[in-house]
């Protein structure tokens, strides 16, 4: 059966297809649902216009297939969120229109690492490095290096601003991006000692930035100064400049040891 499928949907890949059975789509939706796709691609419209077009069981056909709890308000979404609910369900076409990191679909937001912008073999790298790892495993390094691309936005410390793809992932960037890491566990070993999580990252890192620097796209350079990162690269923007890695890691590091202070006075 899921080979007549196969056929009669050119839209899905393999991957798409098994997606939404997994999703409890039959025979029929899946066409429906393809047919939608197939329309959404034609369309001149933003993609919040042609989800207003459609008609409300239409929309519960994307509700499912985009397997969401709550029903789709399509003036409450992002024209990002609203792209994504017309996109292949395997993610393969996935947009980030924003450079932020984060991937919205619908009114969901989920962090990517390496980001759905990156070049391939940024995510061949990662996928690599991360090989072999249980999921749980594989989302806690995407979180760690996440964080150290993007930052968060809490306790005062600003994220930083997105750069475009061809910026984020320049030479001078993937170098800064390495001293960062290992200036990160470094940091992390001090305080923590050679954890199992700790010799874990020091693998991936070794093996993540071993393959960007074996990748004929990118020249690999450790050596050069993290200070550089995005300084060359935003100095035309008229954002606020971000903190630089070693700067943001400064920053992290004494939160973390004013937390421990402050735990160590409170007992």
């Amino acid at each position: 059966m899921l080979d007549s499928i196969i056929k009669s949907n050119t839209e899905f890949s393999q991957s798409s297809l098994n997606q939404l059975q997994v999703r409890s789509l039959t025979d029929d939706e899946i066409s429906g649902f393809g047919n939608i796709l197939r329309q959404a691609n034609e369309q001149t419209t933003t993609s919040k216009e042609f989800l207003k077009s459609l008609s409300s069981d239409e929309l519960q056909l994307v509700k499912k297939a985009n397997s969401l709890a709550a029903n789709i308000d399509v003036d409450s979404l992002s024209q990002e969120g609203a792209q994504n609910l017309l996109s292949q369900p395997d993610g393969s076409d996935l947009v980030d229109l924003n450079n932020d990191g984060i991937v919205e679909i619908g009114i969901g937001k989920t962090i990517h690492f390496p980001p759905v912008n990156a070049p391939a073999y940024v995510k061949a790298a990662w996928d690599k490095a991360t090989e072999g790892m249980d999921w749980g495993e594989q989302a806690r390094m995407e979180l760690t290096m996440f964080s150290m691309v993007y930052g968060f936005g809490i306790n005062g410390v600003t994220a930083d601003a997105a750069l475009p793809p061809e910026q984020q992932w320049n030479n001078t960037n993937i170098n800064a991006l390495y001293e960062y890491a290992k200036s990160n566990l470094e940091f992390r070993v001090g305080m923590e000692g050679w954890t199992d999580y700790n010799r874990q990252l020091d693998k991936v890192y070794d093996s993540f930035f071993s393959s960007i620097r074996q990748s004929s796209i990118s020249t690999f350079q450790p050596q050069q100064n993290a200070s550089a990162m995005k300084s060359s690269s935003l100095s035309d923007q008229t954002t606020t400049t971000p903190m630089s890695p070693s700067d943001r890691i400064k920053e992290v590091n004494q939160l973390v040891l004013d937390a421990k202070s402050e735990s160590d006075l409170k007992s």
